[in-house]
């Protein structure tokens, strides 16, 4: 559906933060609603369409509401949350700076906790599922530490990605690439060139097969694409 949802913080004049629905085809505005909380820092629709789910750092929680801005599940996190993924299989997943990553069921219009995952750092902020949702990678906002693979339903630690070649910096934006082969990384990460790259890991092994120079600052997000590209 030609649908694109907007938040952040958006109360500071009224006191009122609201999520906003957009058609991205004509502009129009299709609907605004009370967002519970302001500092959003991530929107995702689950994979049926039928849930917004929104995290927020600050207010600290997950929240989902459905299409008319009801709210059907709200989730308190122990931490400010920036990393917010959704999986092909119905499932969610909410990182919080503490390391812990809350897993849920998210389909049919309503929601469910999983569990409670603890990453093997604190920090904890980018969130990619596998295709087909049995794997989660995590990024974390602390310097050289590497993103971590962890298996959703034991909640047990995989392995780490491999060193990445950078000066310094973090690895805190993840993306598992639509066809389950690589593991895209970046962060404020810069190398000698003082260019942020984009890493590419083979998701079997962890091991870097291929990088690419993208931005003169930190790369915030990246995002999978059906047809095998990463957008940052």
């Amino acid at each position: 559906e030609d649908v694109v949802a907007i938040g952040g913080t958006t109360g500071r004049g009224t006191g009122e933060h609201r999520l906003l629905l957009y058609s991205p085809t004509s502009g129009a505005l299709l609907a605004a609603f009370d967002a519970r909380g302001g500092d959003i820092r991530k929107l995702a629709w689950t994979r049926d369409g039928s849930l917004l789910l929104a995290v927020y750092a600050g207010d600290n929680a997950l929240r989902a509401f459905d299409r008319n801005g009801v709210l059907v599940h709200e989730q308190p996190l122990t931490a400010p949350s920036y990393g917010l993924a959704v999986s092909a299989d119905g499932k969610a997943a909410a990182s919080s700076l503490d390391g812990r990553i809350v897993v849920v069921t998210a389909r049919g219009g309503r929601v469910a906790p999983l569990q409670t995952i603890r990453a093997h750092s604190d920090q904890a902020v980018g969130v990619s599922f596998s295709p087909d949702g049995a794997r989660l990678v995590v990024g974390f906002r602390k310097a050289r530490v590497a993103p971590e693979v962890i298996d959703v339903a034991s909640g047990r630690s995989l392995m780490r990605l491999a060193a990445n070649d950078v000066v310094d910096g973090t690895q805190l934006s993840v993306a598992w690439s639509a066809d389950g082969r690589r593991i895209a990384v970046g962060g404020s990460g810069y190398n000698a060139r003082k260019r942020f790259p984009v890493f590419f890991h083979d998701a079997a092994t962890g091991a870097v097969v291929g990088q690419q120079d993208v931005a003169r600052d930190t790369v915030f997000d990246l995002v999978a694409l059906p047809d095998g590209a990463v957008a940052w």
